[in-house]
């Protein structure tokens, strides 16, 4: 046989897309020709793969080589084109079975001396190979599907997986493509291995590389165990699954495996055993409050305040008290990673905490280059973006983040291609008041002007804020305070209730979150007296509050709540959505149209304080969504909106 058909995938635009891989022999003089809107490094395999096939004893054939990756006006790159080229070339010079090719797909860099190199992307190319069927039909696995990166499934606990494509690739990237559920992952150390188990040499197939999982009423969880089974006795169809394939619990190096809810309570806890606990932080009761809404709701927030205030720490504890990721959250989160090169094993399941310096370029925040490449925005799918500093990145930098905050994806365009990134991310920002960080301050260290200071805060535009649902004003604990282990008077504003206060004494509150100027609505403004005080009564209260586990404990019932109800999270309701789960009474509708008349909201600030209530409500248990809970969501968004 002369012409050989091998398939393979490519990243391209943050997606792995099929590519066939079609090796010709014929007689002219000898030399090899690579046609397909080849890259340099695809170009430079030929000579990668000659040496590789005569370092491992076969023949690289004295002919005229012609090796077409189709389709032709898809630009191809990397190094792992030099797999299916080498065997492409083994197939039409009649050195290995024909057969032995069908039906499965190949990607990996070859060495000078046969070994298979590690490559990026190995998670994005199995999700790849795996089949999603709603209707539970399964589709044949000769027809591979290209999926996107950040598009690994809707929404929700589970994401149906059937037919899957075995995939073959280097035994250092094995582990990554095995964590997508259903796949078919087969490593190899080198080429002659994987010739040997082509062909179907008893005693030396390759087993399946799998995951051990356990089952949780989320959906298939793994532990990161790898189950491989034994080489010996595999069956003559080297795609097959043997023995080795099953889950067996006699396996040494996997970890016990529990039943229902235990088990994914005791996973996601080993997972969020890796973040800060929030108990590390001392005092800051009303902002761990916000912390805990923004986590239930995925809403933005905003912290201001001195050096050393905890705003820092605080945000480095968002990640850790988030509900555990779904199915396809994970999917589409990892998927995303791995063709950026930031997919960690390790890190499966976790949410992504991503936390770039102020310095970063637009590219590097939002996405951009040719072909386009994600930015962090779109790395922190499903996560936390983190900016510290805010004011001191380039404005128009950050202006960048207007769309995507708003829609949850972002859309790159170049001249030649336009590449669709997702992009929901929760925002955790940090800034201080003014260039010297005091501005407030009681011992009245600050001596900036007030038009320093108002130069300084327009840094930030004002439709970047609007976007940001929650502004919290930190104060910075005295050294009587954080020593002594306890707080004589609550310092963060705004002040919800915080997480240990009685459900009987909770009060709602309406202030400015500035700090500066704490207005309060008088009791004319509510007449119902529900939020008719912005100060929180001063208490003493333990140094360390609640463990992340905690707060974790009632962010997941709450975003449960959203998702039986609306099927997304709070933050993402659209109008007709609060139509339906956001009326008010007729004292909550007169609170918010005050609030709305006195502090100048925009409609968009109207929509995000009813997303806030509803998110209140839903930490509460409450269908309703009552004048407490409005009032205490008025408390985020700052006077002169």
């Amino acid at each position: 046989m002369t012409i050989a058909v091998v398939h393979s995938r490519t990243l391209t635009i943050g997606m792995a897309l099929p590519v066939t891989v079609e090796v010709h022999l014929a007689n002219g003089l000898p030399g090899c020709a690579i046609v397909g809107l080849p890259d340099a490094e695809v170009r430079e395999s030929r000579e990668r793969v000659r040496a590789a096939l005569h370092h491992c004893g076969f023949t690289f054939p004295p002919r005229r080589i012609t090796v077409n990756l189709a389709p032709a006006d898809l630009p191809k790159a990397s190094g792992g084109f030099d797999l299916p080229i080498a065997l492409g070339i083994l197939v039409a010079s009649a050195q290995l079975p024909e057969h032995a090719l069908r039906d499965a797909v190949f990607v990996g860099e070859l060495s000078l001396n046969g070994e298979l190199r590690e490559i990026r992307g190995a998670f994005a190319l199995s999700c790849s190979t795996v089949r999603i069927d709603d209707d539970g039909h399964g589709a044949s696995p000769s027809a591979p599907r290209a999926t996107a990166a950040g598009d690994a499934g809707d929404a929700g606990d589970s994401v149906p997986m059937h037919t899957a494509t075995p995939l073959y690739l280097p035994l250092a990237n094995a582990k990554e493509a095995a964590y997508v559920p259903g796949s078919l992952v087969y490593g190899a150390c080198d080429l002659p291995t994987l010739c040997a188990h082509l062909r179907g040499e008893r005693g030396a197939q390759i087993a399946r590389t799998t995951v051990a999982t356990q089952s949780g009423p989320r959906g298939t969880r793994h532990t990161g165990a790898l189950a491989m089974g034994p080489p010996a006795g595999a069956p003559s169809d080297p795609h097959a699954v043997g023995q080795g394939d099953q889950d067996d619990a006699d396996t040494p190096d996997r970890e016990p495996v529990a039943i229902g809810q235990q088990a994914e309570d005791a996973a996601f806890a080993r997972d969020a055993d890796g973040f800060p606990d929030l108990a590390d932080v001392i005092g800051q009761a009303a902002a761990r409050r916000a912390l805990e809404v923004a986590a239930a709701g995925g809403h933005h927030i905003l912290m201001v305040g001195p050096p050393g205030a905890g705003k820092s720490m605080l945000a480095a504890r968002l990640a850790g008290i988030l509900p555990p990721m779904s199915d396809a959250e994970a999917l589409s989160s990892a998927s995303l990673l791995s063709t950026a090169a930031r997919f960690d094993p390790a890190l499966w399941r976790r949410r992504p905490f991503r936390a770039p310096h102020h310095s970063a370029s637009a590219a590097a925040l939002v996405g951009g280059g040719n072909p386009p490449r994600p930015g962090e925005v779109s790395l922190a799918h499903n996560g936390v973006l983190f900016l510290d500093e805010l004011t001191e990145f380039d404005r128009r930098t950050l202006d960048m983040l207007r769309e995507p905050l708003e829609t949850g994806h972002i859309t790159i365009s170049r001249a030649g291609n336009q590449a669709h990134f997702p992009a929901a991310c929760q925002l955790v920002s940090a800034m201080n008041p003014c260039p010297c960080g005091y501005a407030g301050d009681p011992s009245g260290r600050c001596r900036c002007t007030e038009a320093v200071v108002q130069r300084y805060q327009a840094r930030v535009s004002g439709p970047l804020l609007d976007r940001i649902d929650m502004r919290l004003t930190l104060a910075a604990l005295t050294p009587i305070e954080l020593m002594s282990g306890s707080v004589a008077a609550e310092r963060a504003k705004p002040t919800g209730r915080s997480s240990g206060q009685s459900r009987g004494r909770r009060q709602g509150r309406a202030s400015d979150v500035d700090g500066s100027n704490a207005t309060r609505l008088t009791p004319r403004d509510d007449p119902s007296g529900s939020a008719a005080d912005t100060v929180m009564q001063h208490s003493r209260m333990p140094a360390r509050g609640e463990c992340s586990a905690e707060v974790r404990a009632r962010v997941r019932s709450a975003r449960a709540r959203q998702i039986a109800r609306q099927n997304c999270p709070n933050a993402m309701l659209d109008s007709r959505q609060m139509a339906r789960h956001c009326g008010l009474d007729a004292g909550s509708q007169d609170l918010l149209v005050r609030a709305m008349q006195r502090f100048n909201w925009s409609a968009r600030g109207h929509h995000r304080v009813l997303r806030l209530a509803r998110t209140i409500a839903d930490l509460d248990n409450s269908d309703l969504l009552l004048i407490h809970h409005v009032a205490e969501a008025i408390q985020y968004r700052k006077v002169g909106d």
